[in-house]
């Protein structure tokens, strides 16, 4: 009796879910036909071309409707660095809600959920931190480019990953952001343009196709492009990680930004907070009063470079376990690769033809 009765009930809770489901869909695709011819029509009168200069200091997208809660978000996000600012008034007030919490250091990881029930959100962006996100440049001839940056919208609900900018765009709604900067100039397109310009010109002429992906679909398209149109600026003069993340700190702290957000790939990210935590060691070295100082948490999208994965990321730290070898100090190995990058070009080939022999020689 007590297995039926189980049994029964999960029945109900099923046929509600998928009933639910089925009518988020219906609203969604009853909007989307407005939506875009609405698209259209701000397409037809482009914006200027985005940058510090024209854009001294974008305010929080707070027209940007917010959605009731999903009980799991939808993007994901590590903090690296201890906020320095007391929590805001809006998320410590009794009974008022403020920005939708971090949970300490991660958020949960991308899944589509049903919207249930809460209290109402607290819009007013007064009492927010203001936020600022960095998407990281992908070199324009790199292999995949369009899957890494932008993504695979798959086939209706399944079979969709979110590249950089559809995640950039997610997480920037979710958190009322100020600023999206997208870097660098690392590399050119065809026509001249530089890597951080042609990909925001990606953005903003995919506009229309951002309810590809199901997490995005929690907002109108309008609303999303509106919001793109007003914080995006483009970098274009750093030419590796690591100036662009001191470039994208200078930004955030021209705009006023309290906390930052790097966005990229999982195959790339490890390397992004690396370099941000040596700039943030470098800005407390100088004690420069104009340098960021805000908090900086990491967000992966969910395509990496073609054919790798997140587990092909290999971190050699320094040598620093108490029951480690000591005689092996005197060749310490992550200095030894971090010079086998500075050999010259014409000789990389046959460097690595010899370290490939010495692994087979040791049998691995």
């Amino acid at each position: 009796m007590y297995r039926r009765t189980v049994l029964a009930a999960a029945a109900v809770v099923a046929t509600v879910v998928m009933i639910s489901v089925k009518k988020r869909r219906q609203r969604a695709s009853d909007g989307t036909g407005h939506e875009r011819k609405q698209l259209r029509k701000m397409r037809s009168s482009p914006p200027a071309p985005a940058s510090p200069q024209s854009s001294p200091c974008p305010t929080p997208a707070s027209t940007l409707s917010r959605p009731a809660p999903l009980n799991r978000r939808a993007s994901t996000s590590i903090l690296i660095r201890p906020a320095a600012a007391a929590p805001t008034a809006a998320a410590t007030a009794p009974g008022k809600a403020g920005p939708p919490a971090l949970n300490g250091l991660k958020r949960r990881a991308s899944v589509v959920a049903v919207a249930e029930p809460s209290p109402a959100v607290d819009t007013e962006p007064r009492n927010r931190q203001r936020t600022g996100i960095l998407v990281h440049g992908c070199h324009l001839e790199a292999e995949d480019w369009e899957g890494i940056v932008w993504g695979h919208a798959g086939h209706g609900e399944e079979g969709w990953k979110m590249g950089r900018l559809p995640a950039a765009v997610l997480l920037a709604a979710e958190e009322s952001a100020a600023l999206l900067v997208l870097g660098t100039g690392a590399s050119k397109a065809p026509d001249g343009r530089l890597e951080g310009r042609f990909t925001l010109d990606t953005l903003l002429e995919r506009l229309d196709r951002l309810h590809d992906f199901p997490p995005l679909r929690r907002w109108g398209l309008v609303e999303l492009a509106t919001m793109v149109r007003k914080i995006s600026v483009a970098e274009t003069d750093s030419t590796n990680t690591t100036s662009e993340v001191r470039a994208a700190f200078s930004l955030f702290q021209q705009h006023k930004v309290s906390r930052g957000f790097l966005v990229s790939s999982p195959t790339h990210l490890p390397r992004c907070l690396a370099c941000a935590c040596e700039a943030h060691e470098q800005l407390d070295d100088a004690d420069g009063d104009g340098a960021f100082h805000g908090a900086v948490y990491a967000s992966p999208s969910e395509t990496c470079y073609e054919s790798y994965h997140a587990s092909d990321v290999v971190v050699v730290e320094p040598p620093h376990r108490g029951d480690r070898n000591k005689e092996l100090d005197e060749f310490p190995f992550h200095s030894q690769v971090r010079r086998s990058f500075k050999i010259r070009p014409d000789q990389k080939k046959d460097f690595l033809r010899q370290f490939e022999g010495l692994l087979a020689e040791y049998g691995v």
